[in-house]
């Protein structure tokens, strides 16, 4: 599969339902191949929360500053929340993708850190949370699964300028980034060979 950010060829910014699909044409080998048509819908979506940074020194990338934005719309019986990342200069939209469906009545939480990562702790059950932290390219570096405990989990930003998970416990899940459960597997295996 090859992933493909139709934003950055036509501007899709009216909201509607839109069909896709991908075709490949081989003239000199008379050859024509074609997807199924793929449905998808752009909605309007209410900002929660949004923040200029800074691309910080040392990191292989150009200097800039992007804006993240936190975005919910709500589809048939769900809320989404999704994060928007676009360039401060330009406007242009770099990356914007899903990262969970969400309760209606918690706003998540978020926090740039000084590596210029997007912290985001939102609710997504009634004792459940979910941590993502989203690089300046778009990239989730780490997902964690949260619980309410003895407290509910928040986020904070640590003296070194990271950003830690205070309060709750930790919950091994199976899509942890990176995966939790998978190094779990290997450390009790590896408990258990001895």
């Amino acid at each position: 599969m090859i992933p493909i950010n139709l934003t950055e060829h036509f501007d899709i910014v009216r909201q509607g339902k839109y069909l896709i699909q991908a075709a490949a044409s081989f003239t000199n080998q008379n050859l024509y191949a074609a997807s199924k048509m793929k449905k998808f819908t752009i909605a309007a979506g209410v900002s929660l929360w949004s923040q200029v940074a800074g691309v910080p020194m040392g990191q292989g990338l150009p200097p800039a500053m992007v804006k993240y934005d936190l975005i919910t719309a709500r589809d048939t019986a769900r809320n989404n929340l999704y994060i928007q990342i676009s360039h401060v200069e330009s406007k242009r939209i770099l990356r914007a993708f899903p990262i969970h469906q969400i309760i209606s009545f918690a706003d998540p939480q978020a926090v740039v850190d000084q590596q210029g990562r997007l912290n985001v702790l939102c609710q997504v059950g009634a004792r459940e949370f979910r941590y993502n932290q989203i690089n300046l390219t778009g990239d989730i570096v780490k997902r964690q699964t949260h619980v309410f405990s003895d407290s509910r989990p928040r986020l904070r930003l640590s003296e070194k300028g990271e950003v830690v998970v205070l309060g709750g416990s930790r919950k091994l899940s199976p899509d942890d980034v990176p995966s939790s459960v998978k190094k779990a597997r290997i450390e009790t295996e590896n408990i258990l060979a001895k």
